[in-house]
């Protein structure tokens, strides 16, 4: 799948706009995503593990599908998606020797030559907006525990709420007529499945235990 980013297509008004169709059509596979990490107690340090990792894979086969050298509308997405690759290195630091501690192996799917950057940055910052949520709820778990609540850089790392809302702005001026909208779907819910094969692949590890809240909610 090789594109370009999509033409500033301006959209008339009250027309669908491809901020439209991205979240009509990708609200399903978005609440899919979130019912199955959920399924994990960030909390209990193995599931946390498999979180971070997930993220980590998911993220990096996100990183290796776009250009090296992105043009300037594109740099922020990729700045962030490398600050987030380093703090999830940091975060799994602690885990480092446990049975846990590579990626999964990845499915024989390859990634495509070029993601397409409002596709990624859809997934990317959008994403970042309910990290907090899950932040507070691992160090309130770790203080219930006794333990020390050591930040998470992952979830914890500073997000600029402005790269959302001029990600919103942007694509609310580009028609849903656009040649290239049904592309970059078609790669934000790719990268939506990167994170939901990343998830199955290290919940399914044979080193990975089984806790009786995951035999209560299924991860897919």
């Amino acid at each position: 799948m090789t594109h370009s980013p999509a033409a500033p297509e301006t959209a008339s008004s009250g027309a669908q706009t491809l901020r439209d169709a991205l979240r009509q059509r990708l609200t399903p596979a978005h609440d899919a995503l979130d019912r199955a990490f959920s399924a994990l107690d960030l909390g209990i340090d193995a599931d946390y593990a498999v979180f971070l990792r997930a993220h980590r894979q998911a993220l990096g086969r996100m990183q290796a599908a776009i250009d090296t050298d992105p043009a300037p509308e594109q740099m922020a997405g990729s700045a962030l998606i490398r600050r987030l690759l380093a703090a999830l290195e940091a975060d799994l630091a602690p885990f480092t020797g446990h049975a846990l501690c590579g990626d999964a192996p990845q499915s024989q799917n390859t990634a495509p030559l070029r993601l397409h950057p409002l596709a990624r940055d859809y997934v990317l910052f959008g994403s970042r907006l309910g990290t907090q949520v899950l932040a507070r709820r691992r160090r309130e778990a770790l203080v219930q525990q006794g333990r020390d609540a050591v930040p998470s850089q992952y979830l914890e790392h500073v997000f600029d709420p402005r790269l959302w809302q001029n990600y919103v702005h942007q694509t609310s001026q580009i028609s849903v007529e656009n040649p290239q909208t049904e592309s970059i779907i078609a790669d934000a819910e790719q990268c939506f499945e990167w994170f939901a094969l990343a998830l199955s692949q290290h919940l399914s590890s044979p080193a990975a235990p089984m806790h009786p809240h995951r035999a209560e909610k299924a991860p897919l």
